[in-house]
């Protein structure tokens, strides 16, 4: 129970201090080839799976643009100090770290679309807390 508590209390001000840094900024459109800002995702784009051996598009098909936060395995969202807490359950697991550090160094802005490694200062977030965090907290749990 103590090491459950001492992990909570350790997770708990990077909730925080994640929400402030990164909630709705992680934010993508689901057609990243046009759109550079939520204004743009909009209507249908097309999309193809089946290509040609002339590389030209097979078959194709209307797929609707969405703006929202990227799941490919959890959503990553820090958009709400719940969302934070369970996105940093998993990340000191040390499972799926660097694919929310690589959404997080690709933000522009609110509501841009991002760009890869634009912001590569907002890896030092998930430094500290991997180095502190694997330390601290694994080894209570191993105990």
């Amino acid at each position: 129970i103590d090491a459950a508590l001492l992990a909570i209390l350790y997770m708990i001000p990077y909730a925080v201090w994640g929400t402030n840094i990164f909630a709705g900024r992680m934010n993508e459109c689901n057609d990243s080839g046009n759109v550079t800002s939520m204004t743009d995702c909009i209507n249908e784009f097309s999309n193809s799976i089946v290509q040609n051996s002339d590389g030209a598009d097979a078959f194709s098909f209307l797929v609707p643009r969405v703006w929202d936060n990227p799941q490919p395995s959890t959503k990553f969202s820090f958009d709400s100090f719940r969302a934070s807490l369970l996105i940093l359950f998993e990340i000191v697991s040390l499972e799926g770290w660097i694919d929310v550090m690589s959404i997080a160094v690709s933000i522009v802005g609110p509501n841009e679309q991002p760009q890869q490694n634009v912001s590569q200062a907002n890896a030092i977030f998930f430094l500290i807390y991997n180095l502190l965090g694997g330390v601290v907290i694994l080894t209570l749990f191993v105990r």
